[in-house]
């Protein structure tokens, strides 16, 4: 028994541990204004302040760039950010940190993304 406690304690840990959906879906409600926006190492919207995102406790997110908006459904699952616009197709981002002030995603979309946003 004593080997057995020591075994199932990894195992919790490796199993919950690996795996921020929980967390995460409750850290990324709220608003996240762009930092940076940049595909293959060149900035893909020359001024990523003008992008905004809006996540709901509702799980229904809104995105503003400059003067465009979309709206859809989003979750979080196995590390990544999903997102369910209205109007066009579903995409997938990896999200590569999430903090209280700080949210960096990477997706690829024909070519290699990474958007980093503050509170």
């Amino acid at each position: 028994m004593k080997h057995i406690t020591p075994i199932i304690m990894v195992a919790t840990l490796f199993f919950t541990g690996c795996n921020h959906d929980e967390e995460w879906s409750k850290m990324i409600v709220g608003e996240w204004h762009g930092v940076s926006w940049v595909a293959e190492g060149k900035p893909a919207i020359e001024d990523a302040s003008t992008v905004t995102m809006l996540f709901s406790k509702d799980s229904v997110y809104n995105l503003f760039i400059g003067n465009g908006m979309e709206n859809g459904d989003y979750y979080v699952n196995n590390d990544s950010l999903f997102l369910i616009p209205e109007k066009s197709e579903d995409v997938k981002m990896k999200i590569i940190s999430l903090s209280d002030a700080k949210l960096e995603l990477q997706v690829f979309r024909g070519e290699l993304e990474n958007i980093e946003f503050k509170r």
